[in-house]
Parts: structure tokens; sequence; C-alpha cells
């Protein structure tokens, strides 16, 4: 993340370029610094619910990673998985890009289309 501003965009259209070898166009990074805005200002978000609702659309607009989305959030992973993630995919509303491999380097979320 870069020091004096709100971005978690390193210059070169990546969330952070330096640990994460996914590029994100600049329009859908956008969106993403908009839907993470207020966590990404605010230490502490009261309620639970409205953090897995802001983690779910993120993953709605592009599967995203723990390192993504713990940076967008300005959260630590471990948070991230257990108090949102976790409960999301127990839920059905997000779900693994690969779910046979946990492990897998490039595991990413994906929020689960009604459809699906």
């Amino acid at each position: 993340m870069n020091s004096g501003d709100s971005s978690v965009n390193s210059g070169d259209s990546s969330v952070n370029s330096e640990q994460c070898s996914i590029k994100i166009d600049d329009n859908i990074m956008k969106i993403l610094e908009d839907i993470s805005k207020e966590p990404r200002e605010k230490k502490r978000i009261g309620d639970i619910n409205k953090m897995k609702e802001i983690t779910l659309k993120l993953c709605e607009v592009r599967p995203l990673t723990l390192k993504e989305l713990a940076d967008l959030l300005k959260r630590s992973s471990d948070g991230i998985r257990n108090n949102y993630l976790s409960p999301l995919i127990e839920e059905g509303k997000i779900r693994l890009m690969y779910p046979g491999q946990l492990n897998h380097p490039q595991q990413a979320y994906i929020a689960v289309k009604d459809n699906e």
C-alpha cells in the first residue's frame, strides 16, 4: 500500500505489486476501492454483517485472493478469513476458486451467483 493516501493501488494497477502477481484493470481497481472505502478509512466497523456484505460485494466484482482482500480492507488476513470469508462460505454466498486445493497458491474467493 502506498503511504500517504488511501489507495491500495501501487501505481501499476495491482493490489500489492510486490507480493501479488495478479494485475487488476484500472477501472476494476477503482470499483474495488470505492466498495472498500469505508473499511480502509475506519479502523473499526461495528456491524460484522456490514463487513461481510462489503467482502461479498468485492468478490462479486472479480475473484480475489485473501491477500488482495486484506489489502483492500486494511484488515489482517486471519481476521478476514475467520470473521467474514468462512461464514460467507458456510452460508453459500462465496466459494473457493480451487475447492479441491485449499492451499493453492492462487486461491481466490468468488461470489456465488444466484444461478450456481
